[in-house]
């Protein structure tokens, strides 16, 4: 079946991103996270070419992102790192056979600990610990507490962890060096109760990045960096990375229009020459950024064609004056694979002052995904 739109996942750089990772960060363990359909990039699509790559784990943040997982041969353990129900483990233990496969979950808090409880004989447990977010996670002053329940019930620790809030502002560290010390507290915590958790992880692609003299973590958790999109805007990071995805759609129409008309909703812009358009059969619905209206491009015969009027839901139009010889049928790019190309997904984002990961995420997760 004919695509008109797809998504095309580029494996080589891929694997240039893991391999930079592990070549120059060699004191983790690599995580590499999957949640939100994989940043957009499609969950059942990339975790086969991720697991390839052999990294440490692979994370998601709820429920049916791991049973998606657990569908797959893969090789790689697999970890949820989002609130897990007593109903949901319950449901893995009766369908998956869990004794063949490497779990990792974590628990926010005693409740849900002791909820779990007699469904854990087969998982490893991580306890998620608020250091200063105060979003998810177990508050440090109730840790003693659970930490004691576990030593009655023999419960064994895995993992231990949290998340840093503003890891990716460079200008001042303060926040950053102040959960660092809670984390360090933590641990020191956990020490006192005899347990020793083999995986320590705060840190996220930006604290890797931006914070290694605070590391403490044994385990990264690489959520954009490893499909090529570095946590800040940075000439020399762009460089080291590459992105993965390419947007495409394809022309259905072409129209030669008269000075003076009008194009699409609202009237937002009127030609003032005898113009030429492309009409892509793709819009806001399938991910393009509708901020994009009569300033963004997509990209034709490799050069760059202004969208013009406003995105629709399904149809984006573009000025195609300038590039001769173009045809229904052809292929047009809205998001390349180059971090340096106008229309990355870093500049787009930057554009319309969105983080890239807003825009990854906003594309459909019907549209085809095709290797290349």
């Amino acid at each position: 079946m004919q695509h008109f739109n797809k998504i095309l996942i580029n494996r080589k750089h891929l694997q240039h991103n893991i391999k930079y990772i592990k070549t120059n960060f060699p004191e983790y363990k690599l995580g590499v996270v999957l949640k939100s359909n994989a940043y957009g990039h499609g969950l059942t699509t990339v975790a086969p070419l991720f697991d390839q790559e052999t990294p440490d784990y692979l994370i998601v943040f709820d429920f049916a992102e791991l049973e998606e997982l657990l569908k797959l041969d893969l090789k790689t353990p697999l970890m949820q790192i989002g609130y897990i129900s007593p109903g949901q483990l319950t449901y893995l233990q009766k369908h998956y056979n869990l004794n063949t496969r490497e779990i990792h979950i974590c628990v926010w808090n005693l409740k849900h600990l002791k909820s779990l409880k007699s469904l854990i004989k087969n998982i490893k447990i991580h306890i998620f610990v608020d250091t200063g977010m105060h979003r998810e996670g177990l508050s440090m002053k109730k840790l003693p507490t659970l930490l004691k329940y576990m030593k009655q019930n023999n419960i064994n620790l895995t993992g231990v962890c949290s998340h840093l809030s503003d890891a990716d502002n460079t200008e001042d560290q303060s926040y950053t060096k102040y959960q660092y010390k809670n984390f360090m507290s933590v641990q020191n915590i956990i020490k006192k109760f005899n347990y020793n958790p083999t995986l320590v992880h705060i840190n996220a692609s930006a604290g890797m990045l931006l914070a290694p003299q605070f590391t403490q973590s044994n385990l990264v958790r690489l959520g954009g960096l490893s499909y090529g999109i570095p946590p800040i805007p940075n000439n020399l990071l762009e460089k080291s990375f590459k992105p993965i995805l390419s947007l495409q759609s394809k022309i259905v129409q072409i129209k030669k229009l008269e000075p003076s008309t009008f194009i699409g909703y609202n009237k937002t812009v009127k030609t003032t020459k005898p113009t030429k358009i492309a009409l892509l059969p793709i819009g806001y619905n399938d991910g393009v950024p509708r901020e994009l209206s009569n300033t963004g491009f997509v990209k034709l015969k490799s050069r760059l064609a202004p969208i013009i009027g406003r995105i629709s839901m399904n149809i984006t139009t573009v000025d195609i004056t300038h590039i001769k010889s173009v045809k229904p049928g052809m292929s047009a790019t809205i998001i390349e694979d180059s971090n340096s190309s106008e229309i990355s997904v870093i500049n787009i984002a930057q554009k319309i002052n969105k983080i890239p990961d807003q825009i990854l995420v906003g594309i459909n997760s019907k549209l085809k995904r095709v290797l290349k």
